[in-house]
């Protein structure tokens, strides 16, 4: 356990006692020198959540709307393919694991006037299997279809519904499976594979913008989800407004 903060220690220490019986119907980790262990370590490295610079939520929303993201129909694929991936994570709030389950086949993946419905891959099984769950669809809403100025031609830009269609348009002669999501390999692009870190891409794809724009890097997963409040209020607007 050295070089440990306290919180890895515990886990540590409960998985060592899930394999070690310990005495007289008692844990190891309910020991007193564990316990004394424990505390100094909490002593030595205390628990500390340093302050991190702010940043302006609107830099990445403005980012998107620019190049090398924009316009769609000339954008580098990798550009085309981060953007896309980025906005239905933060619209649909889903887990990574659901996003690379996705499929680009009829009936699972059907363009309306005022959405877009996904379904998952059938073999996929999510974290909670229930009924609900397994036939549940993702339905995310268009934001500002009918545009009538510059601002809401913007808005326009970060809309889900448009960026699939342009993802899979200039995509199309590259597929060889049904899988939505493709990501540039060693050599060509391939299907997004289950155990491919795309929550990786996100954050990069998050950090290249804020370095781009000089602004303070994005710190922890709250941050992110700053982004998604901030993209649901848009939603709302266009839903509810």
């Amino acid at each position: 356990m050295k070089g440990l903060a306290a919180q890895l220690s515990r886990v540590q220490l409960a998985t060592i006692s899930l394999f070690h019986i310990g005495v007289n119907n008692s844990t190891i980790a309910s020991y007193k020198l564990c316990k004394a262990f424990l505390q100094g370590a909490c002593l030595l490295r205390p628990p500390l959540k340093y302050p991190t610079p702010p940043w302006d939520l609107n830099v990445v929303p403005q980012a998107l709307i620019q190049p090398p993201f924009e316009p769609s129909t000339k954008s580098d694929l990798i550009f085309l393919t981060w953007k896309t991936i980025f906005l239905f994570a933060i619209t649909s709030a889903r887990r990574v694991s659901e996003c690379r389950a996705l499929l680009s086949k009829p009936l699972y993946l059907i363009f309306h006037t005022d959405r877009v419905s996904l379904r998952n891959n059938p073999s996929f099984l999510p974290k909670v299997v229930s009924i609900s769950n397994l036939n549940q669809s993702i339905e995310l809403p268009v934001f500002f279809p009918q545009f009538s100025n510059k601002a809401e031609f913007k808005f326009h830009q970060l809309d889900v519904h448009r960026q699939l269609r342009f993802y899979l348009h200039r995509t199309k002669d590259l597929r060889k499976s049904d899988q939505l999501c493709l990501l540039f390999g060693k050599h060509n692009w391939v299907p997004c594979l289950q155990n491919h870190p795309i929550q990786m891409d996100i954050q990069l794809h998050l950090f290249r913008l804020l370095r781009r724009r000089k602004r303070p890097a994005i710190s922890g997963q709250g941050s992110l989800y700053s982004v998604c409040i901030y993209i649901y209020s848009l939603s709302g607007q266009i839903v509810y407004g």
